[in-house]
């Protein structure tokens, strides 16, 4: 991480929810991270200043990775809960396959948005999900039962689907077998990010505008944060461990910001998520790239907008489209794909 600064200053730098005003879910959103974290700040549990971060989410039916602000919520809720990992499921897919909520646990689901192209409205819609660890231990063994079905209704063929899926995906996100080829993608990446002259200056050049209008608290925040994220998706560790004074100091940080109003938080927890994310991608490209062949496949979601980190305009900071500009794109709607059914 010390590397990184100095090179900033060497070159100067359930059921589907329409919502019909675009604004509305976004102003929860950000509203609810504030809330999020002034919460996690009273209980003890602000996940960034653990030393062992918990390895990314997963959504255990499809096997996909958030990639935007729904990431920040997720992990946020995680630990308001105490949750061990960082695998979910979308709520009709719970249902589909009769998985049981604890008792004694926060049993609500957190809303997750996604934006969905219809009719070129842009409208956002919503759907909620739940982290695997509000089920019953017993209720999630039980889907291996449904694999072994023969029913051949329409809904038995559903279940049994989404079950195998289910014990594939958590099987190779347990082993850490399915990701280990991407993490070697992204730490070679980063160590060619940091060394190539080129890559450097976009490097810099995207940190200098993500923290343009960042006062010290936020700038506090996002070099913390990237350091965090870098560690969650590829195991290294680009800084020191935090000391128990700069522990406090980034705690009274992260207070401060989520005790106004404002998506700056939001918009700082999300920007240093995509900072850290792009460093891991090849030649620092905005989208989803990890090695040179790579960029040959045709991408099935494009990266949000804020992942460009171009120059700010100071007049709209404190607007919701900061919100906007910061969830996933979707060419094909995959990662988060709104099904009136189901959630997949």
């Amino acid at each position: 991480w010390q590397l990184i600064m100095a090179v900033f200053r060497y070159y100067g730098m359930s059921m589907t929810i329409s919502i019909p005003e675009q604004n509305a879910g976004l102003n929860e959103l950000y509203k609810n991270i504030n809330m999020q974290v002034l919460d996690c700040i009273s209980k003890g549990t602000v996940p960034y200043v653990q030393e062992k971060p918990l390895p990314q989410d997963m959504n255990v039916v499809n096997g996909r990775h958030f990639g935007d602000i729904n990431k920040i919520s997720l992990e946020l809720k995680a630990s308001q809960i105490g949750a061990k990992s960082l695998k979910w499921i979308y709520k009709a897919d719970a249902d589909c396959i009769g998985l049981e909520l604890k008792d004694g646990i926060d049993s609500s689901p957190l809303v997750v948005y996604a934006n969905v192209n219809r009719n070129g409205d842009g409208r956002t819609e919503s759907q909620e999900i739940y982290l695997l660890d509000q089920f019953t231990e017993e209720s999630v063994r039980n889907i291996l039962e449904l694999t072994r079905t023969d029913g051949a209704s329409k809904k038995e063929i559903q279940r049994r689907a989404v079950a195998q899926n289910m014990i594939r995906n958590i099987a190779e996100y347990d082993s850490g077998a399915g990701e280990k080829p991407l993490r070697e993608s992204k730490r070679r990446n980063i160590s060619f990010n940091l060394k190539n002259t080129e890559t450097l200056k976009k490097v810099s050049s995207a940190y200098s505008n993500a923290a343009e209008y960042y006062d010290e608290s936020q700038k506090l925040i996002f070099g913390i944060l990237s350091g965090y994220y870098i560690k969650q998706e590829t195991g290294l560790s680009l800084q020191k461990p935090l000391s128990e004074e700069q522990s406090a100091s980034f705690i009274d940080a992260l207070r401060a910001n989520a005790g106004v109003d404002s998506p700056r938080l939001a918009r700082t927890l999300a920007e240093s998520f995509l900072y850290s994310e792009r460093l891991t991608h090849y030649e620092f490209t905005p989208e989803r790239i990890y090695t040179q062949d790579d960029l040959n496949k045709s991408l099935a979601v494009f990266a949000p907008s804020a992942s460009c980190f171009e120059p700010k305009n100071v007049l709209s900071l404190e607007k919701d489209k900061e919100i906007e500009r910061i969830r996933e794109r979707g060419h094909e709607i995959k990662p988060h794909r709104i099904n009136r059914q189901r959630g997949l």
